[in-house]
């Protein structure tokens, strides 16, 4: 992995973790680690091991391919991703018309950073 790639891993790592809510300290316990890994981690300084980027996917609800920056945007596997093409894409009605690949992607990552941040909200409201 080069330095470009570490700096990919460690953005998203900490992109999670900020749309999570969780601290590095909160998201070290999670893993049964020490904070400055996760900072390592985030600053790009340190690849997680396997088992590590299988946990993060996990928590995040993200597949390892966001995390490892194999694929530009998260396509999880949650049930929601599967209709969001059925709900959002369709001509509707007639002023509708079709959208850009580029404003697709841009949709879907809007679509996805609100449900992420949501999903957060509700586990944290959970805990109260």
């Amino acid at each position: 992995m080069n330095e470009e790639e570490k700096k990919l891993l460690g953005q998203r790592i900490k992109k999670c973790r900020i749309d999570f809510g969780f601290s590095q300290e909160g998201l070290a316990e999670r893993l049964g680690m020490k904070r400055t890994n996760v900072a390592n981690y985030e600053a790009g300084r340190i690849i997680p091991p396997g088992n590590i980027v299988l946990e993060l996917a996990e928590i995040f609800g993200v597949s390892t391919d966001y995390i490892l920056g194999n694929q530009e945007f998260n396509y999880s596997n949650s049930k929601f991703q599967n209709h969001v093409p059925e709900i959002f894409y369709r001509n509707e009605s007639e002023n509708s018309g079709e959208l850009t690949k580029d404003e697709e992607m841009k949709l879907q990552e809007e679509l996805q950073d609100y449900f992420v941040a949501r999903k957060a909200r509700i586990l944290r409201e959970r805990k109260k």
